[in-house]
């Protein structure tokens, strides 16, 4: 357990994504608000549909994926799990977990204070 307390500190969201467009970041417009001071005000969207999900970043945001690469948009594909790849920007992470047939939004937050305290 002492390895994984890093992991469970550093979860600040799970939300709960619903069919069409889903943003996140720190301004109060956003479906899922992240109180972290050095967010900006949209992030991205999360867009489900009957196509699938699309993760679509905001202006000015550098979303990088686990290999580093900066993206605009991607395609969220979800493995048998029902998990998609991890996207970073700064020191929040996220991705697509899939409950009992939901899709939700898990999002940590490296320097979450509660790491420390």
């Amino acid at each position: 357990m002492k390895e994984r307390k890093g992991d469970y500190l550093q979860l600040v969201a799970l939300h709960k994504l619903n069919e069409g467009n889903n943003t996140f970041g720190k301004d109060t417009i956003n479906d899922l608000v992240l109180s972290i001071g050095y967010l900006p005000s949209v992030i991205g969207n999360i867009i489900i549909n009957d196509e699938g999900i699309q993760f679509n970043a905001a202006e000015n945001v550098e979303v990088n994926t686990q290999q580093n690469s900066i993206i605009k948009n991607t395609e969220l594909s979800l493995n048998e799990y029902g998990s998609s790849e991890k996207l970073y920007f700064l020191d929040l992470s996220w991705q697509i977990i899939t409950r009992s047939k939901q899709q939700y939004l898990r999002v940590w937050d490296a320097k979450n204070r509660a790491i420390d305290e």
